[in-house]
């Protein structure tokens, strides 16, 4: 089985600070993984890597076999992988799960209809955020 996400020598200085050194791992569709370290570890500096938000000076990210690598968030988001920020404020009424797919929503024009999510979806059932062909790029 091919991972679905995976991080290779992930490196990042800011001036002399490295806020992220030579990070690598795996992870496989359907998994749950946590990001646990002290603050100024790097964890938020590494999301923005994997998104888009901040260029990675060097290393690999593959998700689901394809080069995210100088692709910009909305190109990234539009693949299937999203965040969210620190400062979220969930919609109220809404499932940690539903608050998520609404991040994978955006900058697209144009979604598919989609069959309500039930209250006992569970990560990796539905397929990512959207089909690719949902959203161009």
């Amino acid at each position: 089985m091919m991972a679905l996400l995976e991080v290779y020598g992930l490196n990042k200085r800011f001036r002399g600070l490295h806020a992220v050194k030579d990070v690598s791992f795996t992870l496989q569709t359907g998994s749950i993984t946590g990001v646990l370290g002290p603050n100024g570890a790097g964890k938020t500096t590494m999301f923005n890597l994997l998104t888009g938000f901040v260029p990675f000076d060097t290393g690999t990210v593959n998700f689901d076999g394809q080069s995210l690598a100088r692709l910009p968030p909305h190109k990234i988001v539009n693949r299937g992988l999203a965040r969210t920020f620190q400062l979220a404020r969930p919609f109220v009424g809404m499932t940690v799960l539903e608050n998520v797919e609404v991040a994978c929503l955006w900058p697209c024009t144009h979604v598919p209809a989609r069959p309500p999510l039930r209250r006992d979806d569970r990560p990796g059932e539905r397929g990512g955020c959207l089909p690719r062909t949902a959203c161009p790029g």
